[in-house]
């Protein structure tokens, strides 16, 4: 692929001149394209080597981590990151990213809010703040966050599912069925609206449509255990009407 090849382009620039810090953050970024790593991070290591502030290998080199699952290294690039420029809402969202991977929610709601005062704008720091919110159970918050990501992008099918799913467990039914068939409309083919605006039916006792639903979900998603469970819950349900 493209990627392989530019790696030999950059093996052979860099067997004339190896001390090249521009060209080993290339050669990096292409290895972690590839999901090399390992290889990622050795090149991202020279980087800072011959260049200790070079913001951005920190950056690369913490999501090369992140894609090894050391959360902890990574979250220590990234707080280097933000060292070197704070003014950068990246490294604050990809911290946030690593915080929510451990499972620290409340570290990762303060990196998603330093993000979102710095590009208050970007749809996408609403949209995790949001998820983490509804991790925490605190449902308004997330909300407020996901009415913000679709105010910002309207297309965003992602935040309309959240939504939904937060209004799931809040009950409201009609409105998580509003929010997840507009997400369908956003990503047609997405399961997951499908199987949750599933589950709204069956709360709304509308068993014909909820397994509509599951049906659907199981075509795009046919590996599902709970659309399985759920859709034959229902049949269980319809034979016993019939009796």
């Amino acid at each position: 692929g493209s990627f392989a090849k530019a790696i030999e382009d950059f093996d052979r620039a860099l067997a004339l001149d190896p001390h090249q810090p521009a060209i080993l953050f290339r050669r990096g970024e292409a290895y972690a394209h590839l999901k090399r790593f390992e290889k990622a991070i050795a090149n991202f290591d020279q980087v800072i080597g011959i260049d200790p502030d070079r913001r951005a290998a920190y950056l690369r080199r913490g999501e090369a981590h992140a894609g090894l699952k050391s959360f902890d290294r990574a979250i220590a690039d990234f707080t280097k990151a933000t060292e070197l420029d704070p003014r950068d809402p990246e490294a604050f969202v990809s911290r946030g990213d690593a915080f929510v991977a451990l499972k620290a929610y409340a570290k990762a709601v303060a990196d998603f809010d330093a993000a979102a005062r710095l590009t208050p704008r970007a749809s996408g720091i609403y949209l995790k703040r949001g998820r983490v919110y509804a991790r925490l159970r605190k449902f308004d918050a997330a909300i407020k966050d996901f009415d913000k990501s679709i105010e910002l992008d309207p297309a965003n099918g992602a935040a309309r599912l959240s939504r939904g799913e937060a209004y799931l467990v809040l009950s409201d039914y009609k409105k998580a069925i509003a929010d997840f068939e507009k997400s369908i409309e956003l990503n047609p083919r997405s399961a997951a609206p499908y199987f949750n605006r599933g589950q709204a039916h069956v709360q709304l006792k509308k068993l014909d449509e909820a397994l509509a639903d599951f049906d659907q979900a199981l075509v795009l998603d046919p590996d599902n255990p709970d659309a399985y469970y759920n859709r034959g819950t229902i049949y269980a349900t319809l034979g016993q009407r019939e009796k």
